[in-house]
């Protein structure tokens, strides 16, 4: 796919750089994270719609604050955020949101994630796609944007894996405490839906987005 303008990627991430280079030559990627790292809080939601127009409205607060580190513009642009997050069905048989755990309680927290949602059963990861396009002053922006759901779903009897894993500190910095790329595979038993959503960027769809580019 010729690009006609540059990609500003607004995230940190590396697995979503590594992903978004799947799609775009390196080169016409930039790199420019949100200033404001505070997000809204959709902690207290308890529906699978709620939270997953809450991940999309943190995207598109995302894309709205790194359009405003590079606006005017000096040659067309496309900014590409995205929001992940877990979903899962808790004892109340409402859901909820499992987030990135912290440094300080990891092992407590990851832990209580795997055996009470996770080990023989299935949990969804939500991935909100924004995508803006700046052109020239006298063009309006453009704006598209989707969310991914995929489900994943876990082995049951292998918590004799569980602190190994957590000696790893792989599920530091990961939504929902693990990545399905790296050896948190190895409690996955089934996946229905795209691997690279759950990664942290939905490959097709994000593709799908550009391709609706005027």
């Amino acid at each position: 796919m010729n690009l006609a303008y540059q990609v500003v990627l607004g995230s940190s991430s590396p697995r979503r750089q590594d992903l978004l280079q799947s799609l775009f030559p390196s080169e016409s990627i930039t790199i420019l994270s949100p200033r404001n790292p505070d997000e809204t809080e959709i902690d207290h939601l308890t529906t699978r719609e709620e939270i997953t127009q809450g991940l999309l409205e943190i995207a598109c607060d995302k894309n709205e604050d790194v359009c405003r580190q590079i606006m005017p513009a000096s040659l067309p642009t496309a900014v590409l955020t995205a929001d992940t997050g877990v979903i899962v069905k808790n004892n109340e048989g409402g859901f909820q949101l499992l987030g990135k755990p912290l440094a300080g309680n990891y092992r407590e927290v990851v832990r209580f994630w795997f055996e009470q949602y996770y080990l023989g059963k299935t949990h969804d990861v939500v991935t909100a796609v924004c995508l803006t396009i700046l052109g020239t002053p006298e063009d309006p922006p453009q704006q598209f944007s989707c969310t991914v759901i995929s489900e994943v779903t876990m082995s049951a009897n292998l918590n004799n894996r569980i602190e190994w894993y957590l000696d790893t500190k792989e599920p530091l910095g990961k939504a929902g405490g693990y990545a399905i790329q790296g050896a948190g595979s190895l409690f996955v038993e089934k996946v229905n839906g795209s691997i690279s959503n759950i990664i942290g960027l939905p490959l097709k769809e994000t593709l799908e987005l550009f391709e609706k580019i005027k």
